[in-house]
């Protein structure tokens, strides 16, 4: 809810097991690639992306 924070909030995902991460993509409900980062939580490699602060669904794919 933008009338609660104003800042971007970084979602971080953790790529399926045999899925290299180079595959995987976000888009916005228009369809817009989301650039994502590279990143480690722990041992885990994990993927970021920012999300402003408004209503949105975003979508995670693998592409071929």
């Amino acid at each position: 809810n933008p009338e609660l924070y104003d800042q971007p909030l970084t979602v971080e995902l953790t790529p399926p097991a045999g899925r290299p991460a180079a595959k995987l993509r976000v888009t916005d409900e228009k369809r817009n690639a989301i650039p994502l980062r590279a990143g480690r939580s722990g041992d885990t490699a994990v993927l970021r992306f920012d999300a402003p602060p408004r209503d949105a669904a975003y979508s995670i794919e693998v592409t071929p």
